[in-house]
């Protein structure tokens, strides 16, 4: 199996990296694409002596920010084309951007930004997953929306937004539930990943 990680954030290579240790101690081929100048990703990742693609310089107003996403959406999809990823593993969007456009599986996870951490799955040739089934109605971590579907996104969208504060802390409160279920998070994405790439 083969596995592309996108790392945005020195945390994502923390994060993304014990998951990535249980993948390749059963044998998965991994690749990350790394962030120049966003603190020390690309240092992370060499250290773990782990193979990456460098992504666009960090931006660092609004416009620049919307450069570097245009081109790391350029740079991720010319990765996954040549890599051919079972699962790309992010937590950016351009990971999602380029699944959307090859028909990749993608895992997405996020624990901030201004959606308060819920995780929107946006696709048409996926459908259902038990995991996203466990997340979304087992704990609330999550919506499922197709794409065909925009208005029910963005009132969704719109309703989060508005009662931000509230939404941020049930979230918090929903997600820690289901931590102390969880024997082990890495395990879970590690499953996970495997369930997108028997797709």
């Amino acid at each position: 199996m083969k596995v592309l990680i996108d790392a945005a954030h020195p945390a994502d290579v923390w994060v993304l990296g014990a998951v990535e240790k249980r993948l390749l101690d059963a044998g998965a081929e991994t690749l990350w694409i790394s962030r120049p100048g966003k603190d020390n990703v690309v240092e992370l990742i060499e250290t773990r002596v782990r193979p990456h693609v460098r992504g666009p310089q960090t931006g660092s107003n609004r416009l620049s920010l919307a450069r570097e996403l245009l081109i790391r959406d350029q740079v991720t999809l010319r990765t996954v084309r040549k890599f051919r990823p079972d699962v790309i593993l992010t937590r950016s969007p351009a990971g999602v951007h380029a699944g959307w456009l090859t028909r990749t599986p993608v895992l997405y996870d996020t624990d901030d930004g201004h959606a308060v951490g819920l995780l929107f799955y946006c696709d048409t040739w996926v459908g259902r997953l038990p995991y996203r089934e466990e997340l979304q109605h087992r704990w609330g971590l999550t919506k499922t929306f197709n794409p065909n579907h925009d208005r029910a996104f963005f009132a969704e969208l719109e309703r989060v937004l508005h009662n931000r504060d509230a939404e941020r802390a049930a979230q918090q409160q929903r997600r820690q539930k289901m931590l102390e279920w969880c024997a082990d998070p890495v395990d879970y994405v590690a499953s996970w990943v495997y369930e997108l790439a028997a797709i």
